[in-house]
């Protein structure tokens, strides 16, 4: 089975400034033509399907910020949908994780939890399981 590629770009900076990554995270996946929406928003949700393996990593515009993906959490996670573990080291950290609905074929939500320059923030989107 094939895996999907997201993306979380933040403005540190922005983020910082405000103490919100509403507006200042972008989150696009490599789906293409198979139907994610809300690409470039803080509220992606992804198309993914039983089988498949999502894989998430993190890049500030600013090159030196220092911003991380420090874990998972919500329906995604608590009902086994997928559940991201880190691999790599934290320069170069991705999370991965098999969709593994059991049947459920509906739109789950997560929380994704993040440090910049030391400061925890988190947003929220989803996985559209088909």
């Amino acid at each position: 089975m094939s895996e999907v590629y997201a993306l979380i770009v933040v403005d540190t900076d922005a983020a910082l400034s405000s103490g919100s990554l509403m507006g200042n995270a972008y989150l696009v996946d490599t789906n293409g033509f198979l139907g994610s929406w809300n690409e470039g928003t803080p509220s992606l949700r992804t198309v993914c399907q039983e089988g498949q393996v999502a894989i998430w990593s993190a890049t500030a515009l600013r090159v030196d910020a220092s911003l991380s993906i420090t874990g998972f959490s919500g329906s995604m996670v608590d009902q086994g949908i997928c559940r991201p573990t880190a691999t790599g080291p934290v320069s170069d950290q991705v999370w991965s994780g098999m969709i593994e609905p059991r049947g459920l074929f509906a739109s789950v939500p997560y929380t994704i939890a993040l440090s910049i320059d030391g400061s925890g923030m988190s947003l929220n989107s989803a996985v559209k399981v088909i």
